[in-house]
Order: C-alpha cells, then sequence, then structure tokens
C-alpha cells in the first residue's frame, strides 16, 4: 500500500497542488469582483429594468457581429450582465445600465483574473486540460483511501500519536506529522471537493453517482428540450424578441421568489429559451429551470434535468443540484467557503511535505548504499 501511495503522489502531486491552491483562491471569487469590478454596480432602481429585446439591441449596436449567450439580471444595485461565448467558453461581457442600457463596462473575459482562475482550477491551462485534472482527480481519490489506510493507527499506543502534531519534533517527525495528521482531518473534506468535481469532469461518474442515489425514483430524469417546430404547424409565431420578452415578464412576475435569474439565448432556431430563477444570492442548488418556446414565449412542460426546485423528489435530485455549492462550500454559505479554503490550502500542502519526505527517505537510501 505505502508504494501505491508514493507513486500516486509522484504522479499527481504537482497537478493536486496546482488545483487545490487554485480552488482554495476561487472560493473568494465573488467578493474578488466586488471589490475590483465597480462597473458591476449601478444606483439605478433595478425593478424598472429594460426588457431583453431592448437589452439586445443595444448589444448589436456595441458587437454587431457575435451573438450573446446570457443575460444576466442580478439583484437590485447591479448592473446587468451580457455574455458572450466561444467554443463553450465565455470571452466577452457587457455591462449594462438596467434603466437607460448604457455600457457600463466592456470586458474581455480573456484577460479577467477570476475568468481565468476558473478556468486554470479546470484545465491549468493544457491542452485536453479537463481530461488531465478530471484523471489526476480520479487518482487522487485512491490516494486518499490509501493515506487513511496508512494512516489509521494498529495499536492505541499509535492513537495517541496519530491525532496531534508535536511541534517540537524533530524536522523529519514534524515533516511527517504534517503529512500524515493534516492528510487525515483534511482528507473527509477532501473526499467531497474530490467526487463533487469528478461529477463535473466525467458524465460517466456524474451518472454513477446519479443512479447510486437514486436516479431511478427521480422526476426530473429526462433531457433538457431540444426545440420544437410544433409553433409553425399551429400557426402561432410571435418573434424571438417577443418571446423572450414574454420570458422575461414571467420572470419579472415572480421577483418575490426569483431574486436574480437568467435568460439563456438558444444557439440556434430550434433550441428554447432557458429561464434560470434563482431565489438565493449565494447558492444555486434551489434555482428553477424552465424552458421556453422561442417563437411563442410559451412554458414547455416537462419534468426536465434539474427543472423545477420543487419537483426534486429523491437524493440523486438533490445530490445533483448542490453539486457545485457543495464543492465551493457555498452550500453552508460564507462559513463554508471559509471552511472550503482553508481545507483546499491544507490538502495543497499534502504534495509539498509528502515529497519532502520521499526526497528524505531517497536520500537516507542513497546513503546506505554508498557510505
Amino acid at each position: 500500500m505505502k508504494t501505491i501511495h508514493l507513486c500516486l503522489g509522484l504522479i499527481t502531486g504537482t497537478i493536486v497542488f496546482l488545483i487545490a491552491l487554485s480552488g482554495a483562491l476561487y472560493c473568494f471569487a465573488p467578493e474578488f469582483e466586488t471589490l475590483t469590478q465597480p462597473y458591476r454596480k449601478t444606483t439605478a432602481d433595478s425593478g424598472l429594468a429594460l426588457p431583453p429585446s431592448v437589452i439586445l439591441k443595444y448589444c448589436v449596436e456595441r458587437i454587431p457581429d457575435r451573438k450573446p449567450g446570457r443575460i444576466y439580471y442580478h439583484e437590485t444595485g447591479k448592473a446587468i450582465e451580457v455574455v458572450y461565448y466561444h467554443e463553450k467558453r465565455a470571452d466577452r461581457a457587457l455591462f449594462l445600465n438596467p434603466v437607460d442600457g448604457s455600457i457600463l463596462k466592456d470586458k474581455n473575459l480573456g484577460i479577467d483574473p477570476v475568468q481565468q482562475l476558473f478556468y486554470f482550477h479546470r484545465t491549468l491551462f493544457l491542452p485536453n486540460g479537463e481530461l488531465i485534472t478530471g484523471s489526476a482527480t480520479l487518482l487522487f481519490l485512491f490516494l486518499i483511501i490509501s493515506g487513511i489506510w496508512l494512516w489509521w493507527p494498529r495499536n492505541n499506543a499509535a492513537k495517541k500519536q496519530r491525532f496531534r502534531i508535536k511541534w517540537t519534533a524533530s524536522p523529519r517527525r514534524l515533516c511527517y506529522d504534517l503529512h500524515s495528521t493534516v492528510g487525515f482531518y483534511s482528507s473527509w473534506i477532501g473526499i467531497l471537493f474530490v467526487i463533487t468535481g469528478l461529477n463535473f469532469s466525467f458524465p460517466w461518474f456524474a451518472r454513477l453517482v446519479y443512479s447510486v442515489t437514486g436516479a431511478a425514483g427521480s422526476v426530473i430524469a429526462e433531457k433538457a428540450p431540444t426545440g420544437s417546430n410544433d409553433h409553425l404547424l399551429s400557426g402561432k409565431t410571435s418573434g424571438f424578441h417577443a418571446a423572450i420578452d414574454k420570458v422575461w415578464q414571467n420572470a419579472q412576475q415572480n421577483r418575490s421568489a426569483y431574486k436574480r435569474f437568467i435568460l439563456v439565448v438558444p444557439p440556434d432556431s430550434n433550441g428554447p429559451i432557458l429561464l434560470r430563477g434563482n431565489p438565493d444570492l449565494h447558492q444555486i442548488y434551489r434555482s428553477d429551470f424552465r424552458y421556453f418556446n422561442q417563437a411563442t414565449g410559451e412554458e414547455i412542460e416537462g419534468d426536465y434535468i434539474w427543472g423545477n426546485y420543487k419537483n426534486a423528489a429523491v437524493p440523486a435530485d438533490y445530490v445533483r443540484r448542490m453539486n457545485y455549492d457543495i464543492h465551493t462550500g457555498a452550500i453552508l454559505g460564507l462559513p463554508g467557503r471559509i471552511i472550503a479554503f482553508f481545507s483546499s490550502l491544507l490538502i495543497s500542502s499534502l504534495p509539498i511535505t509528502g515529497f519532502l519526505l520521499w526526497k528524505r527517505r531517497k536520500k537516507q537510501v542513497i546513503q546506505t548504499f554508498h557510505p
């Protein structure tokens, strides 16, 4: 088991260190954005916000050759945010005054520190980066399991020293304690980070978790609608701008329930308009995902992936919904993100202390054979 643990540590050490450290920093992304991006704030009354058809008009005037991907209607006191995507990556954003549509900021997300930190955490800026980080995270899961096995005390004497760090010990012993004891305490939260991270990296893993937690009894197990041409058969066609305004009006009528919401613009002529209504400002798991015909603005009924929060019926539904909030610690609010921050820092220290132990041991072996 020691050999397995050592090999996995040497293979994944650098990647785990970078993923954990960037993840720790990303825990406070909302606060960093608030402090460094004043254009997100506005004194305009968000209750008088312009409808999306007008917002899209201003966007087209500013960027005539591109189609927006999402329109964010944030809480009162925040600008409307319109995000553009290139190859599934957000690369540009416009921030608009919600009342008069004036452009507060035209932002290149390719140089945005928060956005780049997110992509670094996911890909390390490497080709096939998501596969590399996902594979390293999967190996790290086995590394955690083997580490707990090696740490587990085999007798009462060992129990007395495994749960605490002896700060007055020799450097070698201190390094061992920092690796084994810190590793033990951080592993339990680390397992949550790993499992939720693997849900992002590998669809097969997400399906496995969904199945194990009770997907068979789920009421939101269907795929999202890909579109419908029923409006052509019925003759009910109002045009995209009128349709998306109708969806916006629906969300506005639910402003007491939705503190903020997102309108996802369909990429083609068949896809639906997606309304993501969120009753919380700091968590996303209770969001409603509602789909609307892009030509009529009529809601497409059905129990779809995520769907409406009230329709969540089994643990699988809640596990799927809570994945991001658990991964970032937001599931417990600010205290949870603080816990996630320090836990990630501790995890990032494990490859360092593990490498120092291996290096010292390797040096001792060389000295033994070459006196």
